[in-house]
């Protein structure tokens, strides 16, 4: 991983430079397909009715909260079980996020509460 990120840092100067080689390039892309390729499901949230828009872990990372289309956040444990429904929304929840000490939690929609 390390070289990855040292590779993508190379690429970016070169490509500032205009002298970014194909090898490099491709240096890049390999290293990122093994990043990808290790990734696999640990745990499936089901609970919202509709598309899920944000995601954000709690800063412990025990708490998972998820912003949905449905106007609502659902708090998850980090095993994939359901705590709670979070409403007040009127219009689809685009984003969430939690707060650095974890104790609070803010969401964003497009009804602007």
């Amino acid at each position: 991983m390390i070289k990855n990120l040292e590779a993508g840092k190379n690429l970016r100067q070169l490509i500032h430079s205009g002298e970014a080689k194909p090898d490099i390039k491709m240096q890049v892309v390999t290293g990122l397909l093994q990043v990808v390729y290790d990734v696999r499901e640990q745990n499936r949230l089901i609970g919202h009715s509709t598309e899920v828009f944000g995601v954000s872990f709690s800063p412990d990372g025990q708490t998972i909260a998820s912003a949905s289309v449905d106007k609502t956040v659902k708090l998850w444990r980090r095993d994939g079980t359901f705590m709670t429904t979070l409403t007040g929304h009127n219009a689809a929840v685009i984003s969430v996020t939690f707060s650095l000490d974890g104790q609070t939690i803010a969401s964003a929609s497009h009804d602007t509460r």
